[in-house]
């Protein structure tokens, strides 16, 4: 994005400055990787989700339900959408190497797009696998993740 300047005293002279291109997304105070958020918007507002890591391009957080447990599959959301919890899952150990901004592309097959290609579910079972370890660990953590979130007036 780049936006026009001009001088004050010489209307002539423009300076051209690019604004964003080179400041990285500040992660939120209190956010730490495993810990579970909840989602405010989307077709999944009011589950409860399980951080993973912010991605390194679009600073979005890459999310995970997990799928099996909540319905909620593998998703980057923006930080200003969630709502940070006290609760937290170990999740050192697993691998996120290979999920990247480009990993969200969407694929095409002809002219539409392919809904939900079989090497995106062999990632997705493979990381629900390794989380559900690890929820299953904690007591009453699946039930937790399972419930929505709800305000009642």
């Amino acid at each position: 994005m780049t936006k026009v300047i001009r001088d004050k005293w010489y209307p002539f002279a423009v300076k051209r400055i690019k604004r964003g291109v080179n400041n990285k997304t500040r992660l939120r105070q209190g956010l730490r990787r495993g810990q579970v958020l909840i989602l405010l918007t989307g077709p999944y507002r009011g589950r409860r989700v399980i951080y993973l890591k912010q991605m390194e391009r679009s600073g979005l957080l890459l999310v995970n339900g997990p799928f099996s447990v909540n319905g909620v599959p593998l998703k980057r959301v923006s930080q200003r959408f969630v709502i940070i919890t006290s609760t937290r899952v170990n999740v050192h150990g697993i691998d996120l190497s290979g999920i990247t901004d480009e990993y969200f592309k969407v694929e095409k097959k002809g002219k539409r797009a392919v809904k939900f290609p079989e090497a995106k579910k062999a990632v997705q079972k493979a990381l629900d696998t390794q989380l559900l370890e690890r929820v299953q660990k904690v007591d009453l953590l699946k039930d937790y993740l399972k419930s929505y979130f709800t305000i009642t007036p």
